[in-house]
């Protein structure tokens, strides 16, 4: 596909509102999904267990680091930008650890989503916690390759984007098809980055490539691994 003629000063402009956009995008999301359930999980009772608050204080300031991050960046504000990057980092860590832990919690505790097979939501939610740990691993290993950093850094957090999206969706009216429905608009995100890559550079950059086969990992091994034998076994070490 040949690329449009974009002067390559122009090309670096694009490049840093179009992270930024899709950053706000993702936190857009991130907060109207959960918004359809944690207000009213507050009030509940029993309470929300706190390891759940927890999580979500953690995912919170996660979302909000990857907004503010490419913002600074299209701000020209680089100092104050890598700055951050080690407190990403260890944000990252956090959430591996409390995705684990929220997993294990509402097993435990019943509160996992009706809107997904207990099987789907634990194998799921695993795979998609370990595939966000390996792409911000790489991202941050590639922190001084700019073209890589930004783009392994927002498949990372589409990767983990499926909760949210499962309370906007009406996934109950897909039935038995919902998992494969909630895959498909994951999938359709992690799609606008390349789409954007052919249109103004002509081709993909390997940074999604990499991406989008962790994603395409995840979508394979989350129903081969929910639907076999080792995942009651998962559920029962889990306390499930």
């Amino acid at each position: 596909m040949a690329s449009v003629s974009v002067p390559v000063h122009r090309l670096k402009d694009l490049g840093r509102w179009f992270y930024l956009g899709m950053a706000t995008l993702l936190a857009v999301l991130i907060f109207a999904g959960f918004a359809q359930t944690y207000p009213e999980s507050i009030a509940a009772s029993p309470p929300l267990p706190p390891l759940l608050h927890l999580h979500a204080a953690v995912f919170a300031s996660w979302v909000l680091l990857i907004v503010a991050q490419p913002a600074l960046a299209a701000g020209g504000s680089m100092r104050i930008h890598r700055a951050l990057g080690w407190v990403g980092a260890t944000l990252a860590g956090a959430m591996v650890v409390m995705g684990f832990v929220a997993v294990t919690v509402a097993l435990r505790d019943h509160y996992a989503p009706s809107f997904l097979p207990r099987r789907i939501f634990v194998v799921g939610n695993l795979l998609s916690v370990i595939g966000f740990g390996g792409l911000v691993a790489t991202a941050v290993a590639n922190r001084g390759r700019p073209e890589w950093h930004k783009r392994l850094m927002i498949t990372a957090t589409i990767l983990i984007i499926s909760q949210a999206l499962g309370r906007l969706l009406p996934m109950s009216s897909f039935g038995d098809a919902a998992p494969g429905v909630l895959f498909g608009f994951v999938t359709l995100l992690a799609l606008v980055g390349p789409a954007v890559d052919l249109i103004v550079r002509g081709r993909i950059h390997p940074a999604y490539l990499l991406g989008l086969g962790v994603l395409l990992a995840f979508e394979i091994l989350t129903p081969a691994i929910a639907f076999s034998p080792l995942a009651p076994r998962i559920i029962h070490a889990l306390g499930g």
